[in-house]
């Protein structure tokens, strides 16, 4: 007889349908796995074999094989560990296919039957829910990421036995429904149909799939599972008997002993009769620096502000102890929480690297060390994974000492910091990430870090010097949108003023009302969240902006004066776009683009 699950694994930044095909008969027992699948898919043979006896379930004694298809699609990771154990069931007459119909399973088994997180659910969740699949069952863990995907009914499962009751109608589990109507699915996953012809399952209640030739072979599966060990009855569906609910989409919402609950961006929210789940959320460890404990540098802190309101690329340069770092870290605690939308782009990034359970309350932070390489970088490997531009997306880039990374390490974030993503191609692998991020980088003037400063001597050679400012090619600087100059203070002014600014947090709390004033202009002018000044393309800017006349003269003269480059006059108007949103105007006037001109006019030396 011939078993079919359906499951999905992440392809890129996609979900790509799995059919999980089992095939038994008689001869000499074995269990083979075939379909491209690696050696970690391969290693499932034992992680099932052990979770169904020890979970009390009967493994054929038989020739069994499945196989994995599309078999051309390389199979990774352990997400295919419990549509493996579900094909044996049925294989074994425990399950019958209509216990399956219309229904998506991903997950790793342990030896005991437990299930484990995975990586890559959204981008699983999203492909099951355009493939029409009505209910997709995932991890324990992994509910508070699939449950942000819009128009999805995902189910938790913690173990191998209560799915099997759960399935059977003996012991239903919570189902967790997402009826919000934004989505933000990519349409890279093709459909794929589940229907043929039906046949209805007396046990569930289901119609399901299934050819007449196999319904002859179909015995009625015994309502007793016996352990093959032992030989003592394990499960008796029997006892159940009183709790037996239909299975099927129609019938499942409206019965009383199944626990129905919405989900919300921060609740759980159920009916009186159902439980209540609170979300998991990670608690980032912000930065534990304010605006307020930098003491001066009046410049530099309104670039931050201006940075991280529009979302424009930041390049601060000076002598060491100025306070460069300190300055980045500040900007960790300016960014304003994400959008849902921006919550599930995050989330998403982040579980295609790590089996990460919990939603993204804060914009990611990354601060790679100088010596990481290119494909960590910009992400790659074998199976084409994002790298720290990706996982930045939403939030920060941070490269301190900038010019100490490798030359081919900052010409690959030339197309990334003009199209907001960055395309991977391999030989077996091709991949589009999102990459939308504030790049903010920090310098010294040159290799000793004193040219320049008034109190000491700088010991570098002229050639030196130079050699050392060239590592950023006209190129990149091109695309930064503010360049700093952050000069040392003075010793005797910088303990006082932290203890004193440490109790207040006045100036750290305005800002983030600035921030969050631009922001909110931006999205109302643009009519969307998450695009910002920074991304807008020349069309948009003609659009969108409005110049008055005055200023309009000025940038001309300016752009002509300073020799500014095309890309550098679009930058210099989205940087005074910016200045206006702070400043509640909704004209750029010759103020806002004489601010901006101020960022661009001098470059690092």
């Amino acid at each position: 007889m011939i078993a079919k699950v359906y499951s999905a694994i992440p392809q890129g930044y996609d979900g790509h349908l799995v059919e999980v095909e089992g095939d038994v008969s008689r001869s000499l027992p074995t269990f083979n796995i075939v379909g491209m699948a690696n050696k970690t898919v391969s290693e499932a043979r034992e992680r099932v074999r052990a979770a169904l006896v020890n979970s009390g379930f009967r493994f054929p004694d038989k020739r069994v094989t499945i196989n994995l298809a599309p078999a051309e699609l390389a199979k990774d990771g352990t997400h295919l560990d419990l549509p493996i154990a579900l094909a044996i069931l049925v294989l074994s007459q425990q399950l019958l296919l209509g216990d399956l119909y219309e229904r998506l399973f991903v997950g790793e088994l342990s030896l005991n039957g437990q299930t484990k997180p995975v990586r890559g659910i959204i981008n699983i969740v999203e492909a099951a829910v355009i493939a029409g699949f009505k209910e997709i069952y995932v991890p324990t863990a992994n509910l508070p990421q699939a449950t942000l995907v819009s128009k999805a009914t995902v189910i938790g499962v913690s173990n191998l036995e209560a799915l099997f009751l759960h399935l059977k109608g003996a012991k239903p589990l919570p189902v967790y429904k997402n009826s919000s109507l934004n989505t933000n699915f990519s349409t890279q996953t093709p459909s794929t149909p589940v229907s043929s012809h039906v046949v209805k399952n007396t046990y569930s209640g289901v119609e399901h799939e299934e050819s007449l030739s196999t319904k002859a072979k179909h015995s009625e599966p015994s309502n007793i599972v016996k352990n093959t060990k032992t030989g003592e009855n394990i499960i008796n569906l029997l006892q159940y008997k009183s709790n037996v609910v239909k299975n099927n989409t129609t019938e499942s919402s409206s019965n009383k002993n199944l626990s129905v609950v919405r989900n919300t961006e921060t609740d759980f929210l159920s009916s009186p009769q159902s439980i209540v789940v609170r979300n998991t959320k990670i608690e980032v460890n912000q930065s534990p620096y304010l605006l307020d404990h930098i003491h001066g540098q009046a410049l530099a802190k309104r670039a931050l502000i201006i940075a991280i309101a529009g979302n424009h690329n930041l390049l601060f340069s000076g002598p060491p102890g100025s306070g460069k770092t300190m300055l980045a870290k500040v900007a960790q605690n300016l960014l304003p929480p994400p959008s849902p939308e921006e919550q599930i782009e995050i989330a998403k990034l982040h579980g295609l690297t790590q089996a990460d359970s919990d939603v993204p309350t804060a914009r990611p932070f990354r601060s790679p060390h100088h010596t990481a390489s290119t494909t960590a970088i910009i992400g790659g490997g074998a199976n084409a994974l994002p790298g720290e531009i990706s996982l930045a997306h939403r939030g920060i880039l941070f490269l301190d000492e900038i010019p100490e990374y490798t030359r081919p390490v900052l010409e690959s974030l030339r197309q990334p910091l003009e199209d907001g993503q960055i395309t991977i191609t391999r030989a077996n692998s091709h991949a589009t990430y999102p990459a939308s991020f504030i790049l903010i980088g920090t310098m010294n003037p040159c290799p000793c870090g004193y040219f320049g400063d008034p109190d000491h001597l700088c010991t570098c050679h002229p050639a030196q010097i130079s050699n050392y400012q060239k590592r950023l090619s006209g190129p990149i600087l091109d695309r930064i949108d503010l360049l700093v100059q952050v000069k040392k203070l003075s010793n005797q002014d910088l303990l006082p003023t932290v203890v004193k600014n440490n109790k207040t947090g006045t100036e750290h709390l305005n800002a983030q009302a600035q921030i969050n004033i631009a922001h909110t202009r931006q999205a109302k002018r643009y009519h969307q969240s998450g695009k910002y000044n920074s991304s807008l393309s020349p069309p948009e800017i003609s659009h969108f902006l409005q110049l008055s006349n005055s200023a309009e003269q000025l940038l001309q003269t300016a752009a002509n004066k300073l020799d500014l480059s095309a890309r550098g006059y679009f930058k210099t108007v989205k940087l005074a776009q910016t200045i206006a949103d702070l400043d509640e105007s909704d004209i750029i006037t010759p103020e806002h683009i004489a601010e901006a001109l101020t960022f661009r006019e001098h470059p690092p030396k």
